[in-house]
């Protein structure tokens, strides 16, 4: 990689240690009412297709990245899942095509993307809300 974007601090070592990842193939959409099979909720924020959906190491938040070259950071014990949390876009973050996946690395310390032929890795902070 030839930068290393980043939100807040500075970068740490890394290790080889693989991501989990899991590819979903539907949109996005967010609703705070609960579907009457599950406690859980939708999320709603990307304007085309959603690429893929990652967890985090302690299942506290979930990554999205889609067709509308956007990357998403949702907290999911957030009081406000109306609106994602931390947002990677194509003017701040350097990304020029669609955001095909994503995931966590280092025990979520960094955020890993691909978009078209570059990999961006990028140190964050998410405030909580």
């Amino acid at each position: 990689l030839s930068r290393l974007p980043t939100t807040t601090g500075a970068s740490s070592s890394l290790t080889s240690t693989p991501p989990r990842m899991t590819t979903m193939s539907r949109n996005l959409a967010t609703t705070s009412t609960p579907s009457p099979a599950n406690s859980g909720c939708t999320l709603q924020f990307h304007t085309q297709p959603v690429n893929s959906v990652a967890y985090s190491l302690n299942k506290k938040m979930l990554l999205s990245t889609a067709n509308d070259c956007t990357a998403s950071i949702w907290l999911l014990d957030s009081s406000k899942k109306d609106v994602p949390n931390l947002v990677w876009s194509t003017r701040e973050q350097h990304i020029t095509s669609e955001v095909k996946c994503g995931c966590f690395y280092y025990l979520d310390q960094f955020v890993v993307l691909c978009c078209g032929p570059n990999l961006l890795l990028y140190k964050y902070y998410v405030d909580k809300v």
